[in-house]
């Protein structure tokens, strides 16, 4: 790879030392939000063999989309709604050990709020977030990339967009119990038992929306997350909330259960390259 640093900002990965990144690579790959590293990091070396910039290109590419989706009629009448509600969320929610949570996350979130302005018969946006993305003639590796697509919708009305997408989530709600926590385009229950939030979780599912089945192992200022199927047995764990700086110690250590390497202590510091200092641990030199 040419330019690892920017593969690393496309996909929002926080790699201290780009020299490392074969390591990192090999830590990222094992958490679910990450497995598809390696497919990622092919698409873009193909890539860059035709492009001469990335970084440019990528520029150029995010302006091409948001200045389509800026002419469609679906962004329009969406500006121009008057009956967007000012729905509230929950700012404080705080997690338990002990739970099982089930959340509805909305899918490609910004997306969907414009889409759902587009009639059929019109079609703007495409049926997805990616076949739009092909049909201006971008890569399909832009459209993997969650960052990427945040800043093309944070280029578009995104106060607005949270507005429409929280009232999404209430049409989800509106056949639902009370929830113990509303996002803007997520919302969040909880259970005393596996088998009641499986069963909930299965009533409440719908395509538009992610739907996950977890515990946590609360930290101080951080917690773990623990994905469990229907049997309880888990088969994905990653730290949410946790320090950037100290991300690779507690996937090592917390997530892994094993030893850390000094690369698992380096982190950046006003554009430095900087290491955590561990008592008993063999640094190597």
């Amino acid at each position: 790879m040419k330019d690892v640093k920017s593969f690393c900002k496309l996909f929002d990965l926080n790699v201290p030392s780009y020299d490392d990144f074969e390591y990192y690579r090999s830590l990222y790959k094992r958490v679910g939000r990450h497995s598809d590293i390696d497919e990622l990091v092919s698409m873009y070396e193909d890539l860059e063999q035709t492009v001469d910039d990335m970084f440019v290109y990528r520029l150029e590419c995010t302006t091409k989309i948001v200045e389509y989706i800026e002419s469609t009629r679906a962004f329009n009448d969406l500006n121009l709604d008057p009956k967007v509600p000012d729905l509230p969320v929950n700012k404080n929610f705080t997690y338990e050990d002990g739970k099982y949570y089930v959340s509805f996350d909305l899918r490609k979130a910004n997306w969907q709020a414009v889409k759902s302005y587009d009639p059929e018969f019109v079609n703007d946006l495409g049926d997805s977030w990616e076949s739009l993305v092909d049909s201006l003639g971008v890569p399909q590796l832009f459209a993997r990339s969650k960052q990427l697509r945040q800043y093309v919708f944070g280029n578009l009305n995104p106060k607005r967009l949270m507005k429409v997408q929280r009232k999404m989530v209430q049409s989800l709600l509106e056949k639902l119990p009370e929830p113990d926590c509303v996002k803007h385009d997520e919302v969040i229950f909880s259970f005393d038992e596996l088998s009641l939030a499986y069963d909930f979780a299965s009533v409440g599912a719908t395509s538009n929306f992610r739907t996950k089945v977890f515990t946590v192992d609360v930290r101080d200022g951080y917690r773990i997350n623990n994905y469990i199927d229907i049997d309880g047995n888990v088969y994905d764990r990653e730290p949410v909330g946790c320090n950037g700086h100290k991300y690779f110690m507690v996937l090592k250590q917390e997530v892994f259960g094993e030893p850390l390497d000094v690369r698992d202590l380096y982190f950046r510091m006003d554009g430095e390259l900087a290491m955590w200092i561990v008592p008993g641990l063999d640094y190597g030199f």
